[in-house]
């Protein structure tokens, strides 16, 4: 007499035996993974380094209206004086500090309105590349 076995208990085993070899593979490779890093004897915490962060410099702002006004911060300025003005405000030191150190030089941000006229700012680009000041930004939005 032949005994036939369950067709269904075979589809169920010749299935899952990949699966199961590749768990216990994911298993092993983590296991491994996990304990290739070294341990320290203690917990240490490491000193953090002021000398590595630069200062963040505060950008000059000179804002460009539609109808041509220039303000330099908060002070409205005349074309003609913006060159002097631009040279006290961009080579001051905002902060007192007891040690001489060299004058910082700020970044320069130009906003405009967009209306206004595109030679307006094309002056005062010229004027600060006269200048030799390159940390000029124009203010955009996306």
């Amino acid at each position: 007499m032949k005994i036939r076995q369950n067709e269904n208990t075979s589809e169920l085993t010749e299935s899952t035996l990949p699966m199961i070899n590749v768990v216990f593979l994911l298993l092993i490779f983590f296991m491994i993974a996990g304990s290739l890093q070294k341990t320290l004897p203690f917990n240490i915490t490491p000193l953090k380094a002021q000398a590595d962060i630069p200062k963040q410099e505060t950008p000059l702002i000179i804002h460009i209206s539609a109808l041509g006004q220039i303000m330099v911060e908060d002070q409205e300025v005349k074309f003609e004086k913006l060159k002097t003005v631009i040279q006290k405000k961009h080579n001051s030191n905002d902060d007192q500090i007891t040690t001489p150190q060299p004058p910082s030089i700020r970044p320069i941000t130009i906003r405009s309105d967009q209306s206004t006229n595109t030679t307006d700012v094309i002056k005062i680009l010229s004027l600060l590349k006269e200048m030799k000041i390159e940390q000029v930004a124009l203010a955009t939005v996306r």
